[in-house]
């Protein structure tokens, strides 16, 4: 038994899946004959191009037409099914799979006596890959009376399963893991289910980012010749191994650079949105419904579209508007080399000389400090100038304020800046670091009005085609990644998702409001300013807190009041 059976002959025996794939949708089981390469007749043949992307769609998502489309038989040991919510992407197509390989894969051959093997089911939270391993992969062994004799134990750490031979104590173990690396050192796994991926950590600083977790388990599956890798997702943001995988198509077919498709060689992509897979439970009245209650949330969750965001501010399509032809942060011997120099003085002598705009985002720990400049020009609108980012080492070796101040105090000094912006994270103590250095720091109160106001800003700048980013795809990620939820009692809630950075989003916009404020009358640099400058305002506002310290300290009765 430990040999391997063929998927075809594993669907036509009744011992084996025979009642369980007659049970499928003809989507579900077409979408699992091109996993492993068998022919496909008429019908599944159309099937076949509306997967790979040649096919319309009405607003539900039931398709109008479709392309045909060459098919070539093969196996594929890396699967991603990108679908929508219901479409049995999980409960059909990915437990299938799994039920299928810990039975019929024959990968106990190629492992080593006392040697640990594991089939894993992972999903965002542990319990509950546990809770589909029980409700999906579970019915389907034990409707088989081949696989249910091979059943030793089943609970909420997963299924054992035995080889099946007399005399060979080798069993393979399909368990439940969240996306931790941790999880998958030590035994050898010829299968994974990744579900709903694309809703897992992406980004490069998170502690086990998507790319990471799939790149631990291709370690682990370099000795089994039939190994597979199985990704399935509702689609969400436009980032991810999912995102990759949609942009490459199966075999990286979208890619023309022959090293991106050596990438996904052996890959097989399947996006179709949930009333293409004939969900047997599901009625046309239900998506209408659906769809009714809200269209934009369908388009995503049933018509398994991507989005830039939830209901994200920035539109992928403006942000690549406002940085396309600018200066690039990739690429050039210095940093200086990537960002833009101060103009000239006279350079312009019909406009007035521009007021740079610098803000600053602080962190020391898990976040990174950063930094920003701006100014307004004429005819351009808002333009960024400097990018900047610094980043602890770990986080028991935390950032020190004052060396990351020592480091744009000669920035500031370059671009004629001695005011900066910041948000009131630990203001007063770097209100004072930067007063000794020479310079201001001005808070601004980030509340969910100020917010509004701020994003707002930008998003009107950006619609005009009057904001000019560097050329960077981390502000451009951040900036792509800020949502705006509607708040029960009114209002507007903005911020970052769970887990993902927003510094270079906050400094690049809240400089560009300031700086936006120059646009309909330039200072005039002869002319005196009313009342105290903000470098002023800060001076006088540490020195009535260091007076008022020191006569509280003075203070004859000034303690001892305190405990009568």
């Amino acid at each position: 038994m430990d040999d391997r059976i063929s998927f075809a002959e594993a669907i036509a025996e009744p011992l084996l899946f025979q009642s369980q794939f007659a049970a499928l949708s003809l989507p579900q089981a077409t979408a699992l004959k091109i996993v492993y390469g068998l022919p496909l007749n008429e019908e599944e043949l159309k099937l076949w191009a509306l997967f790979q992307g040649n096919a319309t769609f009405d607003h539900l998502g039931y398709p109008k037409t479709i392309v045909p489309l060459a098919y070539s038989p093969k196996e594929y040991n890396s699967i991603v099914g990108i679908m929508g919510r219901r479409s049995g992407k999980t409960a059909q197509i990915m437990s299938f799979i799994l039920a299928y390989e810990a039975l019929c894969g024959g990968h106990l051959e190629f492992v080593a006596k006392r040697q640990e093997c594991a089939i894993f089911l992972t999903a965002q939270k542990a319990e509950y890959a546990s809770d589909f391993i029980l409700q999906f992969v579970l019915p389907l062994i034990e409707d088989s009376p081949l696989g249910k004799k091979r059943i030793e134990r089943f609970n909420s750490d997963g299924i054992l399963v035995s080889s099946g031979r007399k005399g060979i104590n080798k069993k393979i173990d399909i368990r439940p893991a969240p996306p931790n690396i941790k999880a998958f050192r030590g035994p050898a796994i010829p299968v994974i289910g990744m579900d709903e991926a694309a809703f897992w950590y992406k980004d490069a600083e998170s502690a086990n980012p998507d790319y990471e977790v799939e790149r631990a388990v291709e370690k682990a599956q370099g000795q089994f010749p039939y190994a597979k890798k199985v990704v399935k997702s509702t689609p969400w943001t436009k980032e991810g191994i999912v995102w990759d995988a949609h942009n490459a198509g199966t075999e990286g077919r979208n890619f023309s650079s022959p090293e991106k498709r050596a990438r996904f060689k052996g890959t097989l992509v399947l996006h179709a949105p949930t009333p293409a897979m004939q969900n047997p439970l599901l009625k046309k009245e239900w998506f209408v419904r659906e769809y009714a209650k809200d269209p934009e949330a369908y388009r995503r969750e049933i018509g398994a579209e991507f989005i830039d965001a939830v209901d994200g501010i920035f539109q992928e399509s403006l942000l690549r508007k406002a940085m396309d032809g600018q200066p690039s942060t990739v690429g050039g011997d210095e940093l200086a080399d990537r960002e833009r120099l101060p103009r000239a003085p006279k350079q312009f002598p019909n406009d007035p000389e521009p007021t740079y705009v610098a803000a600053i985002d602080p962190a020391f720990k898990k976040d990174a400090f950063a930094f920003a400049i701006t100014h307004w020009e004429p005819g351009k609108g808002v333009v960024q100038d400097v990018k900047r980012r610094w980043k602890a080492a770990n986080p028991k070796q935390p950032l020190q304020p004052a060396w990351v101040l020592d480091q744009i105090k000669p920035i500031l000094d370059k671009y004629g800046i001695n005011n900066v912006l910041s948000d009131q994270y630990q203001l007063e103590s770097l209100q004072q670091l930067a007063q000794d250095r020479g310079f201001s720091i001005e808070g601004v109160t980030f509340t969910a009005g100020s917010k509004v106001k701020i994003y707002g800003t930008a998003l009107m700048l950006a619609r005009q085609g009057q904001w000019k980013l560097l050329d960077d795809e981390e502000t451009f990620q951040e900036l792509l990644l800020i949502q705006k939820r509607s708040l029960p009692q009114g209002g507007l809630h903005i911020s970052a998702p769970v887990g993902k950075h927003d510094d270079m989003a906050t400094v690049t916009t809240l400089a560009s409001w300031r700086a936006s404020q120059f646009r309909n009358a330039a200072p005039d640099p002869i002319e005196a300013p009313k009342g105290p400058t903000p470098f002023e305002r800060v001076q006088l506002h540490l020195a009535r807190k260091r007076n008022a310290f020191q006569d509280d300290y003075d203070d004859d009765g000034g303690d001892e009041a305190e405990f009568e």
